[in-house]
């Protein structure tokens, strides 16, 4: 992954699911995704800054990114996790077919101490 440095709030959205109203309570950023068809694999971590609600804002990132309508390559799940250090990984994409959405997201679970999933959305079909 990359370091994800955005110029405007906006950018966050457009680039990666997160809420522009979510933008200053990040400290840092990275991002890994699909070049042809991000829908297929995005992944995303982000640290928040000291005194965040990260449940809150996990819950702000989820809806949004549910509320998105994939016009090709719709994502098959969803999957958030969080560990200590204000930190979650925010991943989206297919499971079938040689899909990483799962092995991304239980590598983050079960390497990083204290991390946990916290959200497992499968997308209707």
């Amino acid at each position: 992954p990359a370091a994800f440095v955005a110029l405007e709030a906006e950018d966050y959205n457009a680039n990666l699911g997160i809420p522009a109203a979510e933008a200053d309570k990040i400290a840092s950023a990275a991002s890994m995704f699909n070049m042809m068809n991000a829908n297929t694999f995005n992944c995303f971590t982000v640290q928040f800054k000291d005194g965040t609600d990260v449940d809150a804002s996990i819950n702000t990132i989820k809806e949004n990114i549910l509320a998105r309508q994939w016009i090709c390559g719709a994502p098959e799940k969803l999957v958030i996790a969080k560990a200590p250090g204000n930190c979650i990984i925010v991943v989206w994409g297919v499971v079938e077919f040689g899909g990483i959405v799962d092995p991304v997201a239980q590598s983050f679970a079960t390497s990083v101490e204290g991390a946990e999933i916290v959200v497992e959305h499968n997308f209707a079909r």
